[in-house]
């Protein structure tokens, strides 16, 4: 692993958040193979915004990283476990 120097310039501007989004979510789509994703807990102020919600799925799916709800596998489920995507039947 190579050693860098970083600079401690930090800025809270709305404009800062949204670069270490896409910077973050960019990163993501490096370090997780396509069709595979990794089970987050919603914990603390994260269940503001999904109340009904217990785990996700931080996934690339077509290379864009995607958050989609876990279902009824919830419970044999813990958080970090690496997932595969697989596609729903359609029912006709």
């Amino acid at each position: 692993m190579s050693e860098i120097k970083v600079t401690e310039e930090h800025q809270d501007k709305p404009e800062d958040w949204l670069l270490g989004v896409l910077l973050f979510t960019r990163a993501l789509g490096i370090m997780i193979p396509e069709g595979r994703g990794i089970v987050i807990d919603l914990v603390g102020d994260m269940k503001l915004l999904l109340p009904r919600v217990n785990k996700v799925v931080i996934a690339n799916h077509n290379n864009l990283i995607t958050v989609k709800k876990v279902g009824e596998d919830e419970s044999i489920l813990k958080e970090g476990d690496w997932v595969e995507l697989v596609a729903e039947p359609i029912n006709k």
